[in-house]
């Protein structure tokens, strides 16, 4: 009966050197795919990728080990130490991996060095080695690997390929996944491998979107699911074993928070607005007339204005919502305004709110827009948190609406693609009204 090695495996087949009772003292150390004999280490930093064998065999090993340095060391460097066999030397030889350096939270990086050891070993008692040629015969694509795919590489490999879809929702992907790396960046945890992002982090962003972007559960669960999907893509392509934002919970989602200003309210705003912030209240008045997003107001040139019929306003596709060029009728009551400020008359490339709300050749920054709102105009009147700069927008649907503007017309005006988008729209300002129901119920027997 043959005794059991010391390392880790056992001893069955030919190709196995005598046994070895101890390391000699030259054994090469491999790291950053290069070979020293000495017992000493180099900077590498990653470890040469290690090759699945031919078939089943146990070659020597011994598993891995996290190596910390001391505070008063002078590298502060961590790094996994193995023995795995190369079949270039033939022999049993000493890596060092630093790749766990990359991450620069400390228990992240424990977090991320316990996982890869617990790969690596598992790779080891397979019969994984070193073999540069077998190495140098593997195409390139397969080459790839997800272990140090860093998560920002990762979600944008993620995007690469949800973009061949040409999907109508790519824009509210691209806004999600820039909203994801934005804050990969301010966590400091762009570098992190993304087979070590975590459920816990993923929680983190979804409290982050929550609570800094002010989402309504409608919002916050598209966010989730946006990002549920990417990660997935991730998943199918074996570049990760799990996805993180699977089995966080969605929100609580009404049909939404938009609500439009009474009467009475437009009546308070407007007085307020015309003594203190005329430019502003024409802002609004825009918003109102044309339901106009923010960021479609801020971009509207002077010669956008009649561009094609003088009764209209031209807005371009890379702006509009939907994707599509839009071509936004102007009410009388928007002439007079456009007329009073003297727009039509302005060169082309003018901007019509720039800096100070006024006419100019500066682009108008549109983030902050709905904070000055509030702060300026809400706040003062005591006005809810349910209240936006978009409430112009939407007292504009509800005053058509009542109005007995037929749904068509609203909703080409206000840019909705397809009715299910616009009914729902409808239902958040309390608009969807079942006739059927108030008109043909009958009635109990007295």
């Amino acid at each position: 009966m043959q005794k059991r090695s010391k390392y880790v495996g056992s001893t069955q087949v030919q190709i196995l050197p005598p046994r070895l009772k101890k390391l000699p003292a030259n054994t090469e150390f491999v790291g950053q795919f290069q070979f020293k004999n000495n017992a000493g280490g180099s900077a590498g930093g990653s470890a040469p990728k290690l090759m699945p064998p031919d078939m089943p065999v146990s070659l020597p090993y011994k598993k891995c080990r996290l190596i910390i340095p001391p505070v008063k060391a002078e590298d502060q460097r961590w790094y996994i130490i193995y023995y795995c066999w190369s079949a270039d030397k033939n022999k049993l030889v000493r890596v060092r991996d630093r790749s766990v350096n990359k991450i620069e939270n400390l228990s992240d990086r424990k977090r991320y060095a316990k996982m890869l050891m617990r790969h690596i070993d598992d790779q080891l008692i397979q019969g994984y080695h070193i073999d540069s040629v077998k190495l140098a015969e593997q195409k390139l694509q397969n080459e790839t690997t997800s272990e140090y795919l860093t998560t920002l590489q990762a979600i944008d490999k993620a995007m690469q390929i949800k973009q061949a879809d040409k999907i109508k929702s790519l824009k509210n992907y691209t806004i999600a996944a820039r909203v994801f790396t934005e804050w990969l960046v301010a966590e400091k945890l762009s570098h992190t491998p993304v087979i070590v992002f975590t459920k816990r982090m993923a929680e983190n962003f979804m409290t982050y979107v929550s609570l800094q972007r002010d989402l309504s559960g409608r919002a916050y669960n598209n966010y989730l699911a946006m990002l549920k999907h990417l990660f997935k893509i991730l998943l199918d392509k074996e570049l990760i074993d799990l996805n993180p934002f699977t089995g966080i919970p969605e929100q609580l989602a009404g049909t939404g928070r938009n609500l439009a200003f009474t009467i009475d309210e437009q009546r308070s705003i407007i007085e307020y607005m015309r003594s203190k912030y005329p430019e502003m209240l024409r802002f609004c008045q825009v918003m109102y007339y044309t339901l106009m997003r923010t960021k479609e107001i801020t971009h509207m040139q002077a010669g956008w204005i009649g561009m094609y019929n003088k009764h209209q306003i031209y807005l371009p596709a890379y702006l509009s919502k939907n994707g599509r060029e839009r071509h936004i009728t102007i009410p009388p009551q928007l002439e007079e305004i456009i007329k009073e400020a003297g727009w039509r008359k302005l060169p082309k490339d003018t901007y019509i709110f720039s800096s100070g709300f006024r006419t100019g050749k500066k682009l108008m920054q549109s983030k902050k827009l709905a904070s000055r709102f509030r702060l300026a105009v809400l706040d003062k009147l005591a006005f809810s948190k349910d209240y936006t700069m978009y409430s112009w927008k939407h007292t504009g649907v509800v005053s058509l609406y009542r109005n007995n503007v037929t749904r068509a017309s609203i909703r080409m005006q206000a840019g909705f693609l397809d009715d299910k988008s616009f009914e729902a729209y409808l239902k958040s300002l309390g608009l969807f009204e079942n006739t059927q129901i108030m008109t043909s119920y009958p009635s109990l027997p007295v």
